[in-house]
């Protein structure tokens, strides 16, 4: 006995549709991507952009805390050691 199950062929008018959406979408890239106008050979589409930053930003003056040494008083030095009485 042969069981036929043919409900698992490929859609054409499903992959026709997904196609022209990838389509659609690469165009639409293409245009925001680009500005919004496309260059064509031979054609002009030069922009002359001239700008003049000037920053100046102050440094802040950081004063740092003045800390004292902590004074520290030296023992003396321990005496020698005593020989053994012989």
């Amino acid at each position: 006995m042969s069981d036929t199950n043919n409900s698992g062929g490929s859609n054409g008018g499903l992959a026709f549709i997904v196609g022209g959406l990838l389509v659609a979408v690469v165009v639409l890239a293409v245009v925001l991507f680009s500005g919004g106008v496309l260059q064509m050979p031979g054609g002009s589409n030069k922009t002359n952009v001239s700008r003049s930053v000037n920053l100046t930003v102050p440094s802040p003056k950081i004063e740092a805390p003045k800390i004292e040494a902590p004074k520290v008083e030296i023992p003396a030095a321990p005496a020698p050691a005593q020989p053994p009485p012989a």
